[in-house]
Parts: structure tokens; sequence; C-alpha cells
């Protein structure tokens, strides 16, 4: 229990008085300002550079072979995960899966067929 004895004087309590509290909410929200417009900053550099078309002879001739005439990076990204998929890359393929939905799919379907299986052998128990 707190009394005089075992107080400490001199530092700073959790407290702090309407001045000090806002001059520090300040602080925080200019703060705050400035790491936004950074983030935006990144998203606007990140969405220029993925639409920007690729000139690599290479590159666009393998995106030639899947009909793509003026590849761009986010193209050449997603043909890059297919590649990586079909060389047995799980993780791309579980991406891949996602971003066509196909896996939420998979899933249920798995799911169904469990519950399938368990009524299946209630019914058995049932009889």
């Amino acid at each position: 229990m707190a009394n005089e004895k075992n107080l400490k004087k001199g530092k700073a309590t959790q407290f702090k008085s309407g001045e000090e509290a806002a001059r520090n909410g300040k602080k925080g929200g200019v703060a705050s300002g400035k790491s936004k417009r950074l983030q935006k900053t990144y998203r606007e550099i990140a969405k220029a550079v993925l639409s920007a078309k690729i000139k690599d002879e290479e590159i666009t001739a393998i995106a030639q072979q899947f009909g793509i005439e003026e590849p761009d990076v986010k193209t050449i990204t997603f043909l890059g995960m297919v590649r990586a998929a079909a060389g047995g890359s799980h993780n791309a393929f579980d991406r891949l899966m996602e971003l066509t939905g196909e896996k939420e799919q998979n899933e249920n379907a798995g799911v169904l067929a469990k519950l399938d299986e368990v009524i299946g052998e209630v019914d058995k128990l049932a009889e």
C-alpha cells in the first residue's frame, strides 16, 4: 500500500497536465499524418512500378507465349508465380489458388466430403 515513505519523487506520473497532454497529442497527430503521407507515396510508387511496361525481350517472349503482347510488371510477376507453381512450389500454387478463388472451393469440398463421411457413419450406427 502506498504511503508518503515509499513514493518516488521526481518521477513523471502517468497523468500529464492539460497543456502537456495537448502538446503530446499534437506531436502524435503530426507524426501520424507524416506516416500516412509516406505510406500513400509508397503505394503510388508500387502502383506505378507494377503497371510499367516490360521492355526486356526475353521476358516479353515468355508473355507472348500466353498471348500477352505488352506485359507489365504485375503480369510478369503473376507468370513467375505460375512458373514456380509448375516447378513444385506449393506456396506459389496456394497463392494462385487463392487469387482464382479455387482454394476456398477446394477447402469447402473437403469439408463437405468429410461431413458426408460422418453422416454415413451415423446412419450405419442408427440402423
